[in-house]
């Protein structure tokens, strides 16, 4: 009886220990981050690669999760379909590609302005140059 109860007890606290839940993988690979503190704020981007097809509740899900994780100012996350086209624009902050080189590969990019809330995940369904954004609030 004893040993029993001293292998559940061991147990718990490993399963405790070890978090008690499952961590949720997203099929997208994480590439890079890059922070920049301006105007008395903190701004992030981070750069994600899906190689299959984009999964879109998978994304709203993720997005969500980096929303209620951040505590800086501004907050963008732009999925690209081929890892070696993920790079930062010119321009970080703003978020705005403009080289039809890059744009033919981002199909997904979310922004979140923290100071007034604004938070919009855009996909696109060929890519950013080649197709409208399909807008959703996340």
């Amino acid at each position: 009886m004893v040993i029993r109860l001293a292998v559940l007890i061991s147990t718990l606290i490993f399963y405790i220990s070890c978090g008690g839940h499952k961590q949720t993988v997203y099929p997208f690979t994480f590439i890079n981050s890059k922070t920049e503190n301006s105007g008395g704020g903190t701004n992030r981007m981070d750069l994600y690669v899906s190689e299959s097809k984009l999964e879109i509740d998978s994304l709203k899900i993720l997005c969500k999760e980096q929303k209620s994780d951040w505590d800086g100012s501004f907050y963008f996350l732009v999925v690209f379909d081929d890892k070696q086209y993920a790079t930062y624009p010119n321009n970080q902050f703003t978020a705005l590609y403009n080289d039809e080189a890059r744009m033919k590969h981002i199909i997904a990019v979310y922004q979140y302005n923290k100071i007034n809330a604004y938070s919009e995940l855009f996909y696109y369904p060929i890519n950013m140059f080649e197709s409208p954004p399909v807008k959703i609030g996340i």
